[in-house]
């Protein structure tokens, strides 16, 4: 999908979207004073000034930093939180209540008080900002600038060199062989960002067809053997009912032995991690003799022995890239193709492909770093100072790591913080991208102009993530039309660490990582129905201002007084969620601040709480794939409803002449 992004260049320059990280909460929040400064202008207005003088002389100065020292983190994470308790303050001053000048008047002086402390502080401290990194040498770039090349439709040409050829026709011949009926193991070995997902996608999309019955599962890091099991089942059957997500892990493994005993099957399992896991995974495949295959990819050698202990079997190990097809990955992502190089560009890209040492993701990455600001390949100075920064990393997962924080560092400001915001998905998720834009709109990320304008920037943003090769596309079935994406394991590793780190966004498995006072983001992976940690209860003192709660997996204990005691939620998204069912949902109207509510495929919902009306901020409402039929009475009082998601118009609608809304299937 291409993103016209000529017109809405100004817009996004002249105004740029305000929130990244600390930086971008002031921000976010100086735009909500300066809206309030009209009713209060002698209280709103100095809280204002405290807050610009803290934001000019130290935050932009601190924000330049690549890596700023522990003592600047900490004061930044002090700063921000104070930020974020200024803005849900203002956020629950009810427009149509009253407030007492007094009352204003002691919140706005216990504010100024922090924000006085937090200045005097760093100059107590020399908290002196540091020159810039070297990496900034090249400043932000901006959208649009420079070379402007559809890195989109080149996507799918790029990514590694090396699967076409010999490496790719020998894996198809392996797998389509029918002078050999046994059931076959292909295992994929090599270590992280050689590209084995992205081989193993390509071969399994270019034979599944010769096979009656397809899955393709990918293992995510700690990830039970059960959800892996109802994944595949999903795929195969295609048509499941419900009370297949109730089957413990042994029950699912015979539903799947007796369902393909007689069927001809291709399957693939994707970054199996342990010698244990393929066991119990194997298990569930019957040996037919009917010329069934499975693929596994690993990064551990030891386990691709175990996945291909049979005679039968087959490995194939991941190489790293030749010189040749190196500089080919790197020049066809720039510049299309590799006659199109210019020719004072050749000795900088030489040197520029030693430090990536054949690993696919770092040229991808690297490659679409420089396609940003092609004129820089022409500077040997430039090009020096980005390869003496990546090549004193040593591992080689270091090198790759620093590579991409390169590229995280030469974004703007608000795509910082919609490429952190992807950490609050499960490793290999597909992330759908309509839902993940309404997210960003609803969070802040993006600007709210007139009508139809966020929407467009937003897409712009998403596309330039893609560009950068930070995300991956996922297309709608066999058309061109991009539907989602998802992330590489190693850059959703370097996202979820660093969003740790700035409390950006909190995963479950890292809420006792490091200490923290209070968590803004959540995000809760219930695995399988065997979790029994109920972290929302035991947790609640640091969710006491959490702005946004997604919820995976099986749902079973999510009793409504505890979202109700989320009063500072904007984003509630529960669709991603198994087995929530309506009286889950009684209680949300408490939460006046709500501005997306997602409950898209929860099946066992059918009624909407009747003073749904209440959520007088809600913008967002996605009823797809649930048992919704009518919207309660109420509903005619969302004032601010902009979007209702529903599935081919399955809703009996109390306010269809309002042309504000956006009916979405």
């Amino acid at each position: 999908m291409e993103i016209d992004q000529g017109p809405l260049r100004g817009v996004i320059m002249e105004n740029p979207p305000m929130v990244s990280s600390s930086t971008g909460v002031v921000n976010c929040l100086l735009d909500k004073l300066a809206k309030h400064e009209a009713r209060n202008p002698e209280l709103m207005g100095s809280l204002r000034c405290g807050l610009e003088k803290l934001k000019n002389d130290f935050l932009d100065k601190f924000a330049a930093q690549e890596e700023p020292n522990t003592h600047v983190n900490e004061w930044m994470r002090q700063a921000r939180e104070v930020s974020y308790d200024i803005e849900d303050w203002i956020d629950g001053l009810l427009p149509h209540v009253l407030i007492r000048r007094q009352d204003l008047s002691e919140h706005v002086e216990e504010f100024e008080a922090l924000i006085k402390d937090a200045y005097y502080r760093c100059i107590r401290y020399k908290l002196v900002p540091l020159p810039k990194a070297d990496i900034n040498y090249l400043g932000k770039n901006e959208i649009g600038s420079s070379l402007d090349i559809n890195l989109l439709k080149l996507g799918k040409e790029t990514e590694r060199v090396g699967v076409y050829g010999q490496e790719e026709e020998g894996l198809v011949k392996q797998l389509v062989d029918n002078d050999h009926t046994k059931l076959k193991v292909i295992t994929i070995v090599g270590i992280e960002g050689l590209g084995k997902t992205t081989l193993a996608n390509k071969i399994y999309k270019k034979v599944h067809c010769q096979f009656g019955y397809c899955a393709f599962v990918s293992f995510c890091r700690n990830q039970s053997i059960q959800t892996t099991l109802l994944n595949i089942i999903h795929q195969i059957r295609r048509e499941t009912d419900d009370s297949i997500n109730n089957l413990n892990e042994q029950q699912i493994a015979r539903d799947l032995i007796n369902y393909l005993g007689n069927k001809r099957y291709l399957v693939v399992i994707d970054n199996v991690e342990s010698a244990r896991v393929w066991k119990a995974i194997k298990c569930a495949f019957p040996e037919n003799n009917l010329g069934s295959r499975i693929i596994a990819t690993t990064p551990l050698s030891h386990v691709s022995e175990t996945c291909s202990c049979q005679p039968n079997n087959f490995t194939h190990v991941m190489e790293f890239l030749s010189e040749h097809d190196s500089k080919r990955l790197f020049l066809r992502t720039i510049f299309g193709s590799e006659e199109n190089c210019p020719s004072e560009f050749r000795e900088a890209i030489d040197g520029i492909l030693k430090v990536c040492c054949g690993m696919p993701l770092a040229i991808i990455v690297t490659a679409a770093f420089f396609a940003s600001r092609s004129a820089e390949l022409a500077h040997p100075k430039m090009v020096e100072k980005f390869i003496s920064s990546v090549e004193k990393q040593y591992p080689m997962l270091l090198r790759i790591r620093k590579i991409i924080h390169i590229s995280y560092a030469d974004l703007s400001l608000p795509i910082k913080s919609c490429l952190l915001y992807l950490s609050i998905y499960p490793e290999n998720h597909i992330i759908k991208k309509d839902r993940l834009i309404r997210r960003w709109i609803a969070e802040g990320f993006v600007p709210q102009r007139d009508k139809g304008s966020s929407w467009e920037i937003a897409e712009i943003y998403f596309v330039e993530l893609l560009k950068r090769r930070l995300i991956q596309p996922v297309y709608r079935g066999g058309s061109e039309e991009i539907m989602g994406c998802t992330v590489h394991t190693l850059i959703h590793d370097f996202v979820v660490s660093l969003s740790d780190e700035e409390n950006f966004v909190i995963q479950d498995a890292n809420i006792n990582c490091m200490p923290r006072d209070v968590i803004r983001r959540f995000s809760i992976d219930y695995k399988d129905q065997n979790d029994q940690d109920d972290i929302l209860a035991s947790r609640s003192m640091l969710l006491n201002k959490v702005r946004a709660l997604t919820i995976f997996g099986v749902v079973q204990k999510l009793e409504p007084d505890k979202i109700s005691n989320f009063k500072f939620l904007r984003v509630l998204e529960l669709g991603d969620s198994l087995r929530l069912d309506s009286i889950n949902l009684r209680s949300i109207t408490g939460l006046y601040l709500l501005r997306y509510l997602g409950l898209g495929g929860c099946h066992n919902i059918h009624n909407l709480p009747k003073d749904i009306g209440k959520l007088q901020n809600l913008e967002t409402l996605d009823l797809r794939q649930t048992n919704v039929r009518e919207l309660p009475e109420s509903s005619n009082q969302l004032k601010n409803l902009v979007s209702l998601l529903e599935l081919g118009g399955s809703i009996n609608h109390l306010c269809q002449s309002d042309n504000r809304i956006e009916y979405s299937e």
